[in-house]
């Protein structure tokens, strides 16, 4: 059977992936002079509570030593990382991948997307795998599902995301506008984060936000996903137009991971979709 692996910004910890079968590799978090892994040794609850305390935390890719233990099979393998250009998980495996003698059973894929999305796609993975099904057809089905997926961010504190460098210049501009709910989503190739739209309450950009959704025809056969940074008031605006508007579609909701809050801040919201 085809061994899945994947990090934790598809946001299920490592116990959440034994359930169905994988091994999910946990991103680190520094705030306060120390580190954690994440959704492992820190939860959302205590990196909010850091920051309010002025503590600004950073993320990285997990540690290379998991990396590598993870790749030393003889299984055929799938590696799914989160999208390359937002995170240096994807060039990282690559480097770990070019360690290993024989690796050509290993496939390191960057999936172009993070969060709800990426956990859709790992959980897609492990259903085909136990099925059977070979590493090409894996990989050929996530193909099929990314390639109708998008991700929108409405950011609380924009300074986080600026201080990551994942955003194009014209998206960095939006910095002082943070007063009339600026909303950002991923570039198309998936590697940045671009401006999308700029309103004047956070209930009319969730407008906006499934207006698209409505055009690009998100119905049954995709998944939406709503995640946020311990906001349930803003998380239950967005639910229940959800529930309204697309009454067929599936939905999940999310409380984001301590690495993710940390690229997107505290407060954050995320409106996903992704074809099933």
């Amino acid at each position: 059977m085809v061994k899945i692996i994947t990090d934790s910004s598809c946001m299920m910890s490592r116990v959440e992936g034994e359930a169905i079968g994988v091994k999910v590799l946990p991103l680190q978090v520094t705030v306060n002079n120390a580190s954690y892994e994440d959704l492992e040794t820190l939860t959302s609850e205590k990196l909010i509570e850091e920051i309010r305390n002025k503590h600004l935390p950073t993320s990285s890719q997990p540690a290379i030593g998991l990396v590598q233990e993870a790749m030393e099979t003889s299984e055929e393998t799938v590696y799914i990382c989160m999208a390359d250009g937002l995170s240096g998980t994807y060039q990282s495996a690559l480097s770990v991948q070019n360690t290993i003698e024989n690796s050509e059973h290993i496939h390191v894929w960057n999936c172009r997307t993070l969060c709800g999305p990426q956990k859709y796609l790992t959980e897609k993975a492990a259903k085909l795998a136990n099925e059977g099904k070979s590493a090409t057809e894996i990989l050929e089905a996530l193909e099929e599902s990314v390639s109708k997926c998008q991700s929108f961010l409405m950011p609380s504190d924009f300074d986080f995301l600026k201080r990551g460098g994942r955003m194009t210049p014209l998206a960095a501009t939006m910095g002082g506008l943070l007063k009339i709910n600026p909303i950002v989503t991923q570039t198309e190739d998936g590697r940045r984060l671009d401006k999308f739209h700029v309103s004047r309450t956070f209930a009319r950009g969730v407008d906006k936000i499934l207006e698209v959704l409505t055009a690009k025809g998100v119905d049954e056969k995709y998944k939406i996903y709503i995640s946020h940074a311990n906001v349930q008031d803003k998380c239950d605006i967005v639910e229940e137009k959800v529930k309204t508007l697309f009454p067929n579609t599936e939905y999940e909701i999310i409380k984001l991971s301590p690495a993710m809050i940390t690229q997107g801040g505290p407060g954050c919201v995320a409106i996903q979709y992704i074809l099933k």
